[in-house]
């Protein structure tokens, strides 16, 4: 395993990488909040974790003028997005309600 492989896989908080607002992975941490395994989470839109379309929008929107305001490995000098993958952190405050969402129905 490559080294950024594990650290990611590794690391102590949470995190995902999201592909045009679909989940495409997430490290060991992550899927330990939420109850699951990594795999279980690729390939779900992230609308699935916010509490209405309104608010996936508006957030949505938010970020992504966030990311074209600050040129970086993301960010073109123009204000482009760059093509790729780009690492994603979720507000804190959407953790109690995305355990919520994620938890399965007994059976």
């Amino acid at each position: 395993m490559e080294i950024t492989a594990l650290a990611f896989d590794h690391a102590p908080v949470g995190l995902a990488v999201l592909e045009n607002r679909i989940i495409r992975h997430v490290n060991l941490q992550f899927a330990a909040t939420f109850g699951d395994t990594p795999d279980a989470y690729s390939g779900i839109p992230l609308a699935r974790y916010y509490p209405s379309i309104d608010d996936y929008s508006r957030i949505g929107e938010r970020a992504l003028a966030a990311m074209r305001m600050a040129p970086g490995p993301l960010v073109a000098a123009d204000g482009a997005l760059r093509a790729g993958l780009r690492p994603v952190m979720m507000p804190q405050a959407y953790h109690t309600h995305l355990r919520t969402l994620l938890r399965r129905p007994e059976t």
